[in-house]
């Protein structure tokens, strides 16, 4: 891997413009089985993503879903948004 320089100079402009376009959801993910004063455990909450994504059939949330990243706990990220009106909420469930 080359490595650049500490500092160069160059006779020409350089102009950078980075924009970062993303949706931020709030996602809540219930197990039928309550456990009481216990955290959900965040390997579990992966996998119930992981699993959500990949049953993904419907047009419409196939692409949000697959460009979805998660944090393991509450939050999810998607340069796509999802096929719901902005402050909504839509529910999802499977088994």
């Amino acid at each position: 891997m080359e490595r650049l320089p500490r500092s160069f100079s160059t006779s020409a402009d350089v102009g950078l413009s980075i924009e970062l376009i993303h949706s931020h959801y709030d996602v809540e993910i219930d197990p039928h089985v309550k456990v009481v004063n216990q955290k959900k455990p965040k390997a579990l909450l992966r996998a119930v993503w992981e699993q959500l994504v990949l049953d993904q059939k419907n047009d419409p949330w196939v692409g949000p879903f697959s460009a979805s990243a998660f944090d393991g706990r509450k939050n999810a990220y998607t340069p796509i948004e999802f096929p719901m009106g902005r402050g909504t909420s839509s529910q999802l469930m499977f088994s």
